[in-house]
């Protein structure tokens, strides 16, 4: 997948781009130890979707008050998020 025009001058102007040059590919099936271990730590996380018209959504879930702990990894191949809608 490429990369939008944006975010390739950023990272043009950050001199990240040799160390995206494999876009997406990048990911991997499985989260590895230290994602394992940092995720229960951080208070919040970013979340994005594509609606069913394409459009890119994002949004951020927090732990109640701003805590930790509300992100486990019960395995390599998961998250479980700990959270509730609210309006």
């Amino acid at each position: 997948m490429p990369w939008h025009p944006g975010e390739l001058k950023l990272q043009t102007l950050l001199d990240y781009k040799d160390h995206a040059a494999g876009g997406l590919h990048n990911l991997k099936s499985e989260l590895t130890p230290q994602h394992r271990e940092f995720h229960p730590m951080v208070p919040f996380v970013p979340l994005a979707c594509i609606d069913s018209q394409g459009r890119p959504w994002g949004s951020i879930i927090a732990g109640k008050a701003g805590t930790a702990g509300f992100i486990q990894s019960p395995s390599a191949n998961g998250l479980t998020v700990g959270a509730l809608a609210s309006q």
